[in-house]
């Protein structure tokens, strides 16, 4: 019997041996390959180019358009595309791009039609990396060592390079230029924004969820950004409701939901004070309404907590 297990072995020895040493081409296939170098490159006309008219004068098309709707953006970015869709996208254009002398120094343009400013700067700011820089191309703009990234009316795009250069940088925010001049964006269509106090302000931490904001289901709308207080940490949020009622009310759901998820709420500085303060298991949560908005600070220690919402608070007292 022993013997017998033996010759099972080998034999099964064998025939994986046999099976991995066999080429698989859609395991070992380039899925993103550039033009071969044996090869001349194909280049397309600019005038078969939807990106047409925001190419330099050094860019041509090395590709052909695509375009993706709701039903076939998980074709293109499987994986990302549940992002888009929930916060509408509608439409995906995609073309790569290169210097005709330099076809292996590419680069791809993704332009999402977001369908507006709101929802663009949504993706924008949930998608950005860690490694950024702010640039001033666009209203909303950051790039990293091979990408760039900005917002301009309801188109949220993205530029992707084959590699680092400081030819394809400039390449790059060449097309940013361009596409803004021909684009017509409002940066005040997410006025937002600039409510949120800049003093402390992590830079590029601003971020807006369309829905469930910190998991709960009523925080629709909800702008979030990071702020540094020495070594502290701490998230102010806000979101503007349609009327005061829905404000207060709204402070009233937020409190209940934190308390049914363990909070227990302590009582602020003051007799008459203008903030609802939760201790969750040693991190503080602070809301309050002002107005129409509704403002507060996520996980923080309670000194950050209270400074934080004291800079919130005369904030909105400055934008009503």
């Amino acid at each position: 019997m022993g013997i017998l297990i033996l010759i099972v072995l080998v034999l099964i020895g064998a025939w994986v041996f046999s099976r991995q040493s066999r080429f698989n081409p859609a395991i070992l296939a380039d899925t993103t390959p550039g033009p071969a170098a044996s090869e001349p490159a194909k280049t397309f006309s600019p005038a078969d180019s939807p990106l047409s008219k925001f190419l330099p004068e050094n860019l041509a098309p090395l590709s052909a358009p695509e375009t993706f709707n709701a039903d076939t953006l998980s074709d293109k970015i499987d994986g990302r595309a549940e992002l888009y869709l929930s916060a509408g996208v509608r439409e995906l254009q995609c073309q790569r791009l290169a210097r005709p002398s330099d076809p292996e120094s590419w680069m791809e343009v993704y332009l999402y039609d977001m369908g507006g400013a709101r929802n663009a700067f949504a993706v924008f700011g949930i998608q950005r990396r860690d490694e950024a820089e702010d640039l001033d191309v666009a209203d909303f703009a950051y790039k990293t060592p091979n990408a760039l990234f900005f917002v301009r009316g309801r188109y949220y795009v993205e530029i992707v390079a084959a590699s680092a250069s400081g030819e394809t940088a400039a390449d790059m925010e060449a097309f940013a230029k361009r596409f803004c001049e021909n684009v017509p964006g409002d940066r005040q269509a997410v006025p937002e924004a600039e409510m949120l106090p800049p003093d402390n302000r992590i830079p590029g931490s601003v971020i807006l969820y369309m829905k469930e904001g910190f998991g709960f289901e009523k925080f629709d709308n909800l702008f979030v950004a990071g702020y540094q207080f020495g070594e502290a940490q701490a998230t102010g949020f806000l979101t503007v409701r349609p009327s005061t009622g829905e404000a207060t009310e709204l402070v009233e759901a937020y409190s209940k939901h934190l308390i049914a998820n363990g909070g227990v709420e302590e009582q602020t500085a003051g007799a008459d004070s203008w903030a609802r303060i939760f201790n969750l298991f040693g991190a503080y949560e602070l809301v309050f309404a002002r107005g129409k908005c509704v403002a507060g600070v996520h996980e923080a220690d309670r000194d950050t907590a209270e400074q934080l919402g004291s800079l919130l608070y005369e904030r909105l007292g400055r934008n009503p």
